[in-house]
């Protein structure tokens, strides 16, 4: 996914965040806080058999321009693009979900994931504040 400079900005202010752009692991967390924050986890769509467009300009169009939320396949994918583009290393996976009343996984990754690398360890982030990992 290939934003614009003005498409960053945008991106950026979406998620009320105007300070420093360095790939540090503290920037990556005010991000990943911002981010929480005001970009909703949501599945609105499924229910009504409305297919949301999942292409980088729907996904774009809909969290940026309309200030909706989306699943974390969406929101995950444009953050991971925008922290690229801020110099951070990124990588995404694709999870298992906990079912408590299961006490069971999903069978299938249906949930994404970032591990994002700054100056020390590796940090996960999903669609809330990134951890630590080893």
């Amino acid at each position: 996914m290939n934003l614009t400079d003005r498409q960053r900005r945008s991106y950026l202010a979406r998620i009320g965040y105007d300070g420093p752009l360095e790939p540090t692991l503290e920037i990556l967390t005010v991000l990943c806080r911002a981010r929480v924050r005001t970009v909703p986890f949501e599945l609105l769509n499924g229910p009504d058999g409305v297919i949301p467009g999942i292409d980088a300009a729907s996904v774009y169009e809909r969290v940026v321009v309309r200030h909706l939320g989306g699943a974390c396949t969406e929101v995950n994918h444009l953050f991971a693009a925008r922290l690229a583009d801020l110099g951070f290393e990124v990588t995404t996976y694709a999870a298992r979900t906990w079912l408590p009343r299961a006490r069971a996984y999903t069978e299938a990754g249906d949930h994404m994931v970032l591990a994002v690398r700054t100056e020390g360890p590796r940090t996960v982030s999903t669609s809330r504040t990134p951890s630590r990992s080893p």
